[in-house]
């Protein structure tokens, strides 16, 4: 999102989830990822966003739960790993994986060419130092 100018927030301690919801703007929105829906941190936070009218989507399983009531776009994953006796998140994270990359490219559409122009140029300057590939494939003219 940094790349096409969008600024982002992502929480990496639990402790700070609600408090960077209570500091989002009006103009924000909030992107919530939750498997169950029923994380109580999350559900907080969402209260504190709705309070402030920060607009929420959630990507989170297929159902009800008491994030999905609070969202104003729910976005469903896959949910064919059991909250307890799944062996990993295979399929949980492939699919927020997806979801965040449609997200992106569905932002990055709204703007097209102002998007692909800016990563261009900030590409051309940044990545200078990478030399000239001699694959032809990825070669740019």
């Amino acid at each position: 999102m940094a790349r096409i100018g969008k600024k982002t927030e992502l929480c990496q301690l639990q402790g700070e989830i609600v408090w960077t919801a209570y500091m989002a703007e009006r103009t924000s929105c909030a992107v919530v990822i939750s498997y169950s829906g029923e994380t109580p941190i999350l559900i907080r936070a969402a209260q504190v966003l709705k309070k402030h009218k920060v607009p929420i989507i959630l990507i989170t399983n297929i159902g009800e739960s008491s994030l999905s009531r609070m969202a104003d776009c729910v976005l469903p994953i896959c949910t064919w790993e059991k909250q307890y006796s799944k062996i990993a998140t295979f399929t949980t994270d492939s699919s927020i994986a997806y979801v965040l990359d449609v997200l992106y490219s569905c932002l990055f559409a709204l703007d097209y060419e102002k998007n692909l122009q800016l990563k261009i140029d900030a590409a051309r300057e940044i990545e200078q130092g990478r030399g000239q590939t001699t694959v032809e494939i990825i070669r740019e003219e």
